[in-house]
């Protein structure tokens, strides 16, 4: 602001009145010093006093390319596999993005890459499911390529499922569906680890991403339940206590296959029980939140292992006004930032969770995921681009002639 008023002619008069117009050498020259220390002084002031932005993701155009890894039954389990690298540029960085696929029956690496004619490369998986040839998953990335964007996650969960549930099948049950979340489903998911400076330093943490449904199929059968069977393409943010070491997930739909706008994922109660409790439309509702836990209901026989940490879901018209569900591009774009500190809430107001303080400084992002969770018999594919997770540090205080940060 100050650099525009210090051009502006008028401007320059309102501070030096006399300059033009004074018969007397010194004295201009008095005048024209003073307002050279008064100019220096606002462009000091001004960047001293600017907000610093910097991005959280490294390789957001996916030119480094993705580490593969193995596909296992259980996602949590320490000590993952590294099998191979997916990459359609070549160069000397390693990736720093991972391709999880937990709960396929094949791995991705079993398929051969594809060069596409407008560029980019494609990696199609085909594989046999009872004598008929079933394409299970693809990835292609075309990093830096309007019209194919940077990454395409798509998945057949059809294809897996019905392989997974054959025995079942043959055994007389009919259905190819899972009966509870206590059952795995496939995965399609891109992460990176990150460690983000304490939240404290920051006074937003901007994100957005443009995104383009290319194709669904729900694949509609028998045992279908709408609040069970989906499929969802989710931005998951893990954000960590220091002290504890706990973890919670701040979660972003991008895209659900049964409605075009999902609200928040958690309710709010007006009082210490669960049946007073309601649906908020802003955060800024009255209530304690109550929000559900990933796998706190599932099991220790259960095929699919959860974090045990509260999930935190950002309604979809916080992020975007489009419709994901048009085929067109739409873009979605937030501060995360407060609704960061409305999950460290909700964590401080379950009675299932412990070691979640109220101070910004015990808390940083260690991981950063998107990509496809699908409970159903869904086909489907999404194309992405323009990523970006940015931090912005708050601004410097000044005391005296020191400049200090914020903590």
């Amino acid at each position: 602001m100050y650099g525009n008023l210090a051009q502006n002619a008028g401007f320059s008069k309102m501070l030096c009145p006399a300059l033009s117009s004074s018969p007397y050498a010194g004295f201009r020259l008095w005048l024209f010093l003073r307002c050279l220390i008064v100019f220096a002084s606002l462009v000091f002031f001004q960047h001293a006093m600017a907000a610093e932005s910097e991005s959280l993701l490294q390789d957001t155009g996916f030119e480094r390319g993705l580490q593969v890894m193995a596909n296992v039954r259980h996602p949590y389990t320490r000590g993952e596999i590294e099998e191979d690298v997916l990459v359609a540029k070549t160069g000397k960085l390693s990736p720093v993005w991972r391709l999880n696929q937990w709960y396929n029956t094949y791995s991705i690496m079993d398929a051969l890459p594809i060069m596409l004619e407008k560029g980019g490369v494609r990696w199609e998986l085909v594989k046999p499911v009872d004598g008929v040839s079933q394409f299970f998953k693809s990835v292609t990335l075309a990093p830096d390529n309007s019209e194919r964007g940077d990454v395409i996650l798509s998945q057949n969960a059809f294809a897996e499922y019905a392989l997974a549930k054959r025995e079942q099948r043959e055994a007389g049950k009919a259905s190819l569906y899972i009966d509870s979340l206590e059952e795995g489903w496939p995965h399609l998911l891109l992460a990176q680890s990150l460690k983000s400076e304490r939240l404290s330093k920051f006074s937003a943490l901007h994100f957005s991403l443009d995104a383009r449904l290319l194709g669904h199929r729900a694949n509609i059968h028998e045992g279908y339940q709408k609040s069970l069977h989906a499929a969802r393409f989710v931005v998951a943010i893990s954000v960590q206590n220091t002290l504890s070491q706990n973890n919670l997930w701040l979660m972003l739909p991008v895209y659900d296959s049964r409605f075009p706008f999902s609200g928040f994922g958690c309710r709010k109660c007006l009082d210490d029980g669960e049946e007073n409790c309601y649906w908020p439309k802003t955060r800024r509702d009255k209530g304690r939140w109550l929000c559900p836990l990933d796998g706190e209901n599932w099991q220790r026989n259960s095929t699919k292992l959860g974090t045990n940490s509260l999930l935190f879901r950002v309604p979809t018209k916080a992020l975007t006004q489009g419709d994901i569900h048009s085929g067109e591009w739409v873009h979605f774009e937030s501060n995360l930032m407060p609704y960061i500190e409305e999950a460290i809430q909700a964590a401080r107001d379950s009675k299932k969770t412990s070691g979640f303080s109220g101070d910004l400084h015990r808390y940083r992002i260690t991981l950063f995921t998107l990509g496809w969770e699908i409970t159903g018999l869904d086909e489907a594919s999404v194309q992405i681009k323009n990523l970006q997770f940015n931090a912005v540090r708050k601004p410097r205080k000044i005391s005296g002639h020191k400049f200090i940060f914020h903590d």
